[in-house]
């Protein structure tokens, strides 16, 4: 019994030897060039990874940066802070991987060895974090979005799967839509069910705040040129008095497209032209 003891202890103590050695040895820049290479495969974007840290029970990398977009001088899209891989027992299915966005809200990621499933989810992301939505037609967007979803990766395509969640508290600062100049829009939540695949279906898309309904339809995305994005989505959505009264001269404007104090349509077109065409009153 002593003798099956001693080799078992002798065992664990070059065990643990080993693991020591190792974390302290670990070559994380080496593994961070690797994944910088392999991510780094579309010309479209760049990711910038600092080198990675090994843990006594998980694999630490402080600083996730992408660059990039379609066209044009790359710019910055978002950053993950002290990204986290579990090293567990879960890793004989697949890879989990918990970071925050840009310092605020947590994301995380499940990828499958095998081809299968990924599921993510994220909470309290806060929307000025991500510079990416500083790209968008707004001075400003503030608010916290959470979500959950689950995909299957295509060669080429975009993922098929289903994307849900809400935003809450958001804040739109001067934007353009349709022509018309915006000041300022308040959302106090939006929820949102989303079937992705070639063709997004926009199954449910309700809002409360200066405007209020829903939105259904579909999006067909142009990846290469988000701006040919093309868009099919019926509207009916409520709009608060006093979200128009902030328009002045263009208010009028506005009130000639709704019905009853409502905006009943439909929306084509592509991202960066669009047309709204007026449902016939109901009356």
């Amino acid at each position: 019994m002593r003798t099956l003891l001693w080799i078992a202890g002798t065992i664990v103590f070059f065990l643990v030897a080993f693991w020591i050695g190792f974390v302290n040895h670990f070559p994380g820049a080496a593994l961070s060039r690797y994944l910088e290479r392999n991510l780094n495969r579309d010309p479209r974007y760049f990711a910038s990874i600092a080198p990675a840290e090994l843990k006594w029970n998980r694999l630490v990398i402080p600083r996730i940066r992408i660059d990039g977009g379609p066209g044009g001088t790359p710019k910055f899209l978002v950053a993950f802070n002290d990204t986290e891989i579990p090293l567990s027992f879960n890793m004989l299915s697949g890879a989990t991987a918990r970071t925050t966005v840009g310092g605020f809200g947590s994301l995380e990621l499940f990828w499958p060895w095998e081809p299968g499933v990924v599921r993510v989810s994220g909470r309290e992301i806060r929307l000025e974090a991500i510079p990416a939505l500083a790209q968008l037609p707004a001075k400003r967007i503030n608010g916290r979005l959470e979500f959950d979803g689950e995909f299957t990766p295509t060669d080429g395509g975009l993922p098929q799967g289903r994307l849900r969640g809400r935003l809450i508290g958001v804040e739109i600062g001067e934007f353009a839509i349709l022509g018309l100049n915006i000041g300022r829009t308040r959302l106090d939540e939006a929820r949102f069910q989303l079937s992705l695949g070639r063709v997004i279906q926009v199954e449910t898309f309700t809002l409360q705040g200066d405007v209020q309904g829903q939105i259904t339809g579909s999006i067909t995305p142009r990846v290469n040129r988000p701006q040919a994005s093309l868009v099919n989505l019926q509207v009916d959505l409520a709009i608060a008095p006093q979200w128009i009264e902030q328009l002045e001269t263009l208010g009028p404007i506005v009130e000639s497209f709704l019905d009853e104090g409502r905006l009943r349509g439909n929306l084509r077109g592509t991202v960066g032209k669009p047309t709204f065409r007026k449902s016939r009153s109901r009356n």
